[in-house]
C-alpha cells in the first residue's frame, strides 16, 4: 500500500481520537477487583451452574445427556448472560479473558466479543459504556464506564454474544463500595430457543440483542438459548432444556434453522411434548421467523416462510384445541414492520435497528404473558 492510500485508511484513526480503541482509559493501580461469582454480584441468564464457574449456557455433555456438537461449542458464548450489582464508583472496569479474538466479518468486535454497561433500574436503564479493545486480542483490561460524580448506581453488565468468556473480574477504584442489586420481581425466568437472530447476531453491542432489550424492560430474567446455524429443533436439545426448572415463559423461535417444512413437521410437535411433558403449565410461545430481505425479489423465499409460519400456526391452534391453554403463537411477519429490508447487515441477521423492533413488538405480547 503506497503512503497516500494508507494515510487515507489511518484518516479517521488520526483525526478523531474517539475512533481508537486506546480512548478507553486503562484501569489504575488502585482498582479493586473483583469475581462476580461471590456476593454482593448476582449472575443472570444461565440456566445451569457449574463447579468451576464455566460461563456455559447448556449442561455439560454426557451419555444421559447428549448434544448436538454445535449446539456444544455454541454454548460456550455467553449470549444473554448478565452480572448485576449496585455501586457508588466513579469507574467501572473489566478485566476479561475471552476464549477467542474476534473472529467475524460482519458483526463488531464490540458485539461479538465485547461487554456492555447499563445503568438504572429495570424499566429505566440507560446505556452507560462498551468494552473498547484491541480485536486482534483475546483479552483486554479497560474502563467500562466513568461517571462525573458518585452516587449509588444498580449496574447491569452484558456479557458478549459470539465468543466465550473464561475469566472475568470487575474493578472499582479501592474504597469505593459495592453491593446487591435487587433480585427481578417475576420468580422465574423466560427462557428463548432459537437461532442466530436469537443468539444476537449481529447487534453492534451485546446489550442490543432483544432478548437483552426485553431483560430491561421487563422484570424478570432471561435465558438465551439462541444457536446459530443450530437452532433445529432436535431431540437431545429439547431434552436439555426440559432438564430446566419449568419457566415462567418459553418462547419457540428456532423456524430459520428449521431445514424446511418437512423437517419442521418432524421436529415441532415432539419438541413441544418433551416440554409439556416436564412443564405442565408454563407458558409456551411459538414465533414464527422474520422475512428476510429477499423477499422483495425472491417469491419462493416468502412463499416458503408463509408455509412453515401457517403450519406453526396450524399446530399451535391444534394443541389448543386439545386443551393445551397455555400455548399461543405470534406471527414474526410482524416483527419488523415496514422497510423490513432496512433490519439487517446482511438480508439475514439484525442490526440494531432490527432488534429494537423485534423487541417493540414482542414486550406487549410477553408483558400479558408475564
Amino acid at each position: 500500500m503506497n503512503k497516500s492510500k494508507k494515510n487515507a485508511v489511518n484518516a479517521a484513526l488520526k483525526h478523531d481520537p474517539k475512533m481508537r480503541a486506546d480512548s478507553a482509559a486503562a484501569p489504575s493501580d488502585s482498582t479493586a477487583w473483583y469475581s462476580p461469582w461471590g456476593a454482593p454480584f448476582k449472575i443472570y441468564g444461565m440456566g445451569w451452574r457449574f463447579a468451576d464457574n464455566s460461563f456455559r449456557r447448556m449442561p455439560p455433555v454426557s451419555s444421559e445427556m447428549p448434544l448436538p456438537k454445535s449446539v456444544d461449542d455454541l454454548a460456550w458464548h455467553t449470549s444473554g448472560i448478565q452480572v448485576r450489582f449496585r455501586t457508588d464508583a466513579l469507574k467501572i472496569c473489566v478485566r476479561v479473558k475471552l476464549r477467542g479474538p474476534h473472529s467475524m466479518d460482519h458483526m463488531p468486535s464490540t458485539g461479538q466479543c465485547g461487554i456492555d454497561a447499563y445503568i438504572g433500574e429495570v424499566g429505566s436503564m440507560t446505556f452507560a459504556g462498551i468494552t473498547r479493545f484491541n480485536r486482534a486480542n483475546d483479552s483486554y483490561e479497560v474502563t467500562l464506564c466513568n461517571f462525573p460524580s458518585k452516587a449509588r448506581r444498580t449496574i447491569t453488565l452484558n456479557l458478549p454474544l459470539y465468543q466465550g468468556v473464561e475469566e472475568l473480574m470487575i474493578g472499582v477504584p479501592e474504597g469505593d463500595r459495592v453491593s446487591s442489586a435487587a433480585r427481578p420481581a417475576c420468580k422465574r425466568p423466560v427462557v428463548v430457543y432459537g437461532t442466530s437472530i436469537t443468539q444476537g447476531g449481529c447487534a453492534s453491542r451485546p446489550g442490543m440483542a432483544y432478548t437483552n432489550i426485553l431483560s430491561r424492560r421487563l422484570d424478570c430474567e432471561f435465558i438465551n438459548l439462541g444457536f446459530s446455524g443450530s437452532g433445529r429443533g432436535e431431540p437431545e436439545v429439547a431434552r436439555a432444556i426440559a432438564s430446566l426448572k419449568a419457566p415462567r415463559l418459553f418462547v419457540m423461535d428456532y423456524e430459520a434453522n428449521a431445514c424446511g417444512l418437512e423437517k419442521m413437521k418432524e421436529t415441532l410437535s415432539p419438541f413441544l411434548a418433551t416440554l409439556r411433558e416436564k412443564w405442565a403449565d408454563t407458558e409456551i410461545l411459538v414465533v414464527s421467523k422474520v422475512p428476510y430481505a429477499q423477499e422483495a425479489w425472491n417469491d419462493k423465499s416468502r412463499l416458503d416462510r408463509l408455509a412453515q409460519r401457517d403450519y406453526q400456526r396450524r399446530t399451535v391452534a391444534r394443541l389448543r384445541r386439545e386443551g393445551d391453554e397455555h400455548i399461543s403463537f405470534f406471527d414474526g411477519s410482524r416483527l419488523l414492520g415496514r422497510g423490513y429490508t432496512e433490519c439487517s447487515v446482511d438480508g439475514v441477521h439484525q442490526t440494531d435497528l432490527g432488534f429494537l423492533r423485534m423487541a417493540d413488538k414482542l414486550e406487549p405480547v410477553i408483558r400479558k404473558l408475564l
